[in-house]
């Protein structure tokens, strides 16, 4: 094999910087958004059917869960070709589309047009999810790569269903009416996207696409003397004349094993965020908003912020694999341990799960990591796109499955189910999940760039 080599050096071995905070803030806003558009529907599930109609458990539901899901399908595969022609030429357009869609679905007179409303929030937040994490790892220094993007992304969505749940608490607390409520819970919404809209246009292009695809090793070079705060008079990478077929040909194998683990995480973390707020908490006694922030405060923050410090420690592989393996085993004490432990128990089984979930799955496949380091800078962004549409293939599955289960087999036999995904999920991990901890994104992909001479010079 020919030798892989690493052509942005300077890039992976630089210190973690102001630019390099400011890019994980800049991305990190979308996804904060898509925390908080899918939680906020969770949240004021309830009170949204009580004034548009509908059941919990029914059809209507199903769709408009699964409905910003399948927008994100149509999203990450069209934002996913469309970013091989350019990382932030089209950055700006995905958030642009969640706060319209927001505002829109604020105002819905029926529950069909949230539910279109919603799809066209999806198509954003599936673009959002090919091009943050795509634009904020081919940013990364090797070294810190994996905490950026696991705050950026996996922390930032728990931070904004933390916030859906605060504006609805906030909403009772003032004594609004119940339809007051959930149309301002979902408005709000729009403001964490609508926030980054400029400051996303401002963020520079990546040096991989500007070199390797672009083949502008001037303004790459300009580039990489931002993200090092160093002067650098010249960037010495061959431009890629390979198609994307190629290494879409080439890196099949490891799509599929970064697609498979995507789906099988987004089947057990989605039945309880969309659905834990209306049937888990009834079953606990506990109100929705309530449910939804003790459990996201209490577990969901401290998991997410111990994944930071673990991730480019520990590992990928280890970290997801224990997550999941402990989350199993905390859905088990869950369910058998029932309502005669007391709900107090029960909770705090329950929390355990979501703990180990967020800290394994919710903070390395399901924050976009994987499809980022397993791809060459050519194809990654339709990588990227594909591992996405499998996850959410997996979070669709659920939004129609899950209900049904716990309609007709009971809330004993749905943690069942996800006990066996989870055990599935965990040695999936240990088998089929590359470690990429420390290393450039290069080596990774095994991406040859055929040049062995210095590859930067700095004035």
């Amino acid at each position: 094999m020919p030798k892989t080599i690493n052509p942005f050096l300077v890039t992976d071995q630089s210190k973690l910087g102001k630019f390099h905070i400011k890019a994980m803030l800049i991305t990190g806003m979308g996804v904060l958004s898509d925390g908080y558009g899918l939680s906020s529907v969770a949240v004021i599930l309830p009170i949204i059917l009580t004034s548009l109609g509908g059941e919990v458990t029914g059809i209507t539901t199903s769709f408009l869960s699964a409905a910003p899901l399948m927008g994100m399908i149509v999203g990450s595969l069209l934002f996913g070709y469309l970013g091989n022609s350019g990382r932030k030429k089209y950055y700006g357009i995905d958030v642009t589309l969640m706060t319209i869609a927001t505002l829109l679905s604020a105002v819905s007179t029926n529950i069909w047009f949230l539910i279109i409303t919603r799809f066209f929030f999806g198509i954003g937040a599936g673009a959002d999810y090919v091009l943050s994490p795509t634009i904020l790892g081919e940013h990364c220094n090797a070294k810190d790569r994996g905490k950026l993007m696991s705050a950026g992304f996996g922390l930032s969505w728990t931070m904004g269903a933390i916030f859906a749940v605060l504006v609805a608490m906030a909403c009772a607390a003032l004594g609004l009416s119940s339809e007051l409520t959930w149309r301002i819970t979902l408005g709000v919404g729009a403001l964490p996207a609508a926030s980054v809209i400029y400051l996303r246009r401002d963020l520079p292009e990546t040096p991989r696409f500007l070199a390797r695809v672009q083949g502008n090793t001037q303004e790459a070079a300009e580039v990489v003397a931002v993200e090092t705060n160093q002067n650098t008079a010249k960037l010495n990478v061959k431009q890629d004349y390979q198609s994307v077929r190629y290494y879409l040909q080439r890196e099949k194998a490891a799509i599929i094993k970064a697609s498979l683990l995507w789906f099988l995480a987004d089947i057990a973390g989605y039945s309880t965020e969309l659905y834990g707020p209306s049937l888990i908490a009834k079953g606990l006694g506990l109100s929705s908003t309530s449910f939804s922030l003790l459990t996201h405060v209490l577990f969901s923050i401290p998991s997410a912020i111990l994944a930071v410090f673990l991730i480019d420690t520990l590992g990928r592989n280890k970290l997801q694999a224990l997550g999941a393996f402990l989350a199993g085993f905390a859905l088990i004490g869950f369910s058998m341990l029932g309502t005669s432990a007391g709900v107090m128990i029960q909770f705090i089984m329950f929390g355990a799960f979501s703990f180990f979930d967020n800290l394994g799955p919710g903070s390395v496949v399901q924050a976009g990591i994987t499809g980022i380091e397993i791809a060459s800078t050519k194809a990654r962004s339709i990588v990227q796109a594909i591992t996405v549409t499998a996850g959410r293939c997996g979070a669709i599955l659920t939004a129609f499955v899950f209900p049904s289960l716990f309609k007709y087999f009971g809330e004993t036999a749905s943690m069942w189910f996800l006990i066996a995904i989870l055990f599935i999920l965990t040695i999936a991990s240990i088998v089929l999940l590359p470690e990429a901890k420390n290393r450039s994104l290069e080596d990774c992909a095994q991406e040859v760039i055929g040049q062995e001479e210095p590859l930067i010079k700095t004035l």
